[in-house]
């Protein structure tokens, strides 16, 4: 619904964001996110780690994964999260996610009807077929799982979960800039304060 703002993520994942040290962030302090201060090389800032990879999906909670393509063993998504792109350029609505040297992608389905049993796709052009909400990450021992709804007509299933494996991953905005896991910290803490302190005031 326009103008709705996004159900704030479960504190459960919360605290695992701000940990940029172990993510290769550098400093643990998180200072207020600027745009103009990101850095415009073209060396993409890999993110590594199976808790660091897991915990960008939760930086992108209530964004829709709209689209996908898998290059050269890549995995790049389309993510819309209009509520943090606009914080970077109020024209922006989404990030570019690439995930490398993806494998063991399989989603495991919750099905509409509970008479049914759930099943596991693991044809990405399925998959990603119906455009799924991210909700959060987990790292689950050496693979990651997105927990994710889905609401399309198309599907006998209400959301599910993602499973992957990956190297690595690079986050770039609409016009090309990459991130580096503590500026996309900053970027989500200081919206959840913001919309915090709009509720309660």
């Amino acid at each position: 619904m326009p103008g709705t703002l996004p159900t704030p993520p479960s504190m459960r994942v919360w605290p695992r964001w701000f940990n940029a040290q172990e993510c290769g962030g550098g400093s643990t302090k998180m200072s207020k996110f600027r745009p103009e201060g990101i850095t415009t090389s073209i060396t993409p800032m890999n993110i590594e780690g199976t808790e660091c990879v897991a915990n960008l999906f939760s930086i992108f909670h209530d964004g829709s994964i709209s689209h996908a393509n898998m290059v050269n063993g890549n995995l790049v998504l389309e993510v819309g999260i209009r509520y943090l792109a606009q914080r970077i350029n109020p024209s922006f609505k989404k990030f570019i996610l690439c995930l490398y040297n993806i494998r063991g992608v399989r989603f495991s389905t919750w099905p509409s009807n509970s008479e049914m049993q759930p099943s596991e796709i693991i044809d990405t052009s399925l998959i990603f077929r119906p455009e799924l909400k991210i909700l959060e990450g987990n790292p689950i021992g050496g693979s990651i799982q997105v927990i994710c709804n889905v609401s399309s007509k198309d599907c006998d299933y209400s959301g599910g979960e993602l499973y992957f494996q990956a190297d690595f991953a690079h986050v770039t905005d609409e016009a090309g800039r990459p991130y580096s896991f503590s500026e996309l910290c900053s970027l989500s803490s200081d919206y959840w304060e913001e919309w915090s302190s709009r509720s309660q005031a």
